[in-house]
């Protein structure tokens, strides 16, 4: 409805007849003016259809997270699947019993040749100690390679004397450090090809 001075507002409107046998006659009509209720109400349905498309954007966030996470398991499983033509060790900051944990969980456990924890270290990289245990087991391997993502496993890899790969590792760090890595990878997906053609570019 329309104030007198213009203003559109929302009224609710009610009546009812008071002959029933002539019910155009007579009658008591009431307008109340529910103007305040409605904004209420336009607000928390704008406040709701914000909320769904919060929630619609972190079910698409969640999503594209798991499928990020599904694909890095494919490309770990793809590049464990190599252990046939290199013997495959993992190093890791965490506990042996951490380690083994999450190794399990994903079902890489079993494509691994060696897992080294820090419990098995007398050091902590950058010092190249995890590397003596890997030699330890395995002997001297001539075609060894360590995979990072940080300057402190190309230094190690440096005091062992083992080529790099670096793994979206930063620049910066690397040329601070005077790393020189033999390869740079953004996809992880790319280490068994560049495993399998190594040899021919060596």
């Amino acid at each position: 409805m329309r104030r007198s001075n213009g203003e559109m507002f929302w009224c609710q409107v009610s009546g009812r007849s008071l002959d029933h046998d002539h019910p155009s006659r007579d009658g008591i009509w009431i307008f109340q003016d529910i103007d305040e209720r409605k904004k209420v109400e336009e607000a928390l349905q704008r406040a709701n259809e914000r909320l769904e498309s919060r929630v619609q954007e972190r079910t698409a966030d969640l999503r594209r997270a798991y499928e990020a996470l599904r694909e890095e398991m494919t490309t770990l499983a793809n590049v464990v699947s190599i252990h046939s033509i290199l013997p495959l060790a993992s190093g890791q900051a965490e506990g042996a019993e951490v380690t083994l944990l999450a190794l399990e969980r994903f079902g890489l456990l079993p494509h691994l040749d060696l897992v080294v924890s820090r419990d098995d270290m007398r050091e902590m990289k950058p010092d190249p100690d995890g590397y003596r245990v890997i030699t330890a087991h395995f002997g001297p391997a001539r075609d060894a390679v360590v995979v990072g993502d940080s300057w402190v496993d190309g230094v190690a890899a440096a005091g062992a004397g083992v080529p790099f790969v670096a793994y979206r590792a930063k620049d910066a760090d690397l040329t601070r450090w005077r790393v020189t890595p033999v390869a740079r990878l953004q996809d992880l997906g790319a280490l068994p090809t560049w495993l399998r053609e190594r040899p021919a570019q060596a």
